[in-house]
């Protein structure tokens, strides 16, 4: 005689089945969504470091230079871009007695030239300051102090 399952014993059976099912499910879905949480969080730090590759590429190095005997250029102290990228924005500073005064010029593309006049070891002893930015907006400070015999730079990015 053929056993018999009763209607009650198979609801139980598919109940049961179905509770399996559903967390079986409830594994997958929250392993997806740690695998998703990842894929974001990688991905940020990707276009964080894309920036910061695509800064450095294109940043300027603005640096007190003597120039002597390039074809083209009055010999003397210039102030001279020795990066990657043009730089804008650009403030340096002028001895003027005891204190300083500030100039301006719009920009400065890789290579360029800005004729730097005033006696430069007074410049030097007061400490010699270029602000400028670079394309992406980003701030630099290059600071040159001590003589024209010994000079020293430092270069700082300031935001």
């Amino acid at each position: 005689m053929a056993a018999c399952i009763s209607s009650g014993a198979v609801q139980a059976l598919a109940d049961i089945a179905l509770v399996l099912l559903t967390g079986a499910t409830l594994v997958v879905l929250r392993r997806y969504t740690n695998l998703t949480g990842t894929i974001a969080a990688e991905s940020v730090k990707q276009t964080t470091n894309s920036a910061t590759q695509t800064e450095n590429a294109q940043r300027p190095f603005l640096s007190l230079t003597l120039v002597e005997g390039r074809q083209g250029i009055v010999n003397g102290w210039k102030i001279e871009n020795q990066g990657a990228g043009p730089a804008l924005n650009i403030r340096y500073t002028i001895p003027a007695g005891q204190a300083q005064e500030w100039r301006t010029q719009i920009s400065l593309a890789v290579g360029g030239l800005i004729n730097y006049n005033p006696d430069v070891d007074v410049a030097l002893q007061h400490g010699l300051t270029i602000e400028y930015a670079s394309l992406s907006g980003a701030t630099y400070r290059t600071v040159v102090t001590g003589t024209t015999t010994a000079p020293e730079t430092t270069f700082q990015r300031t935001s």
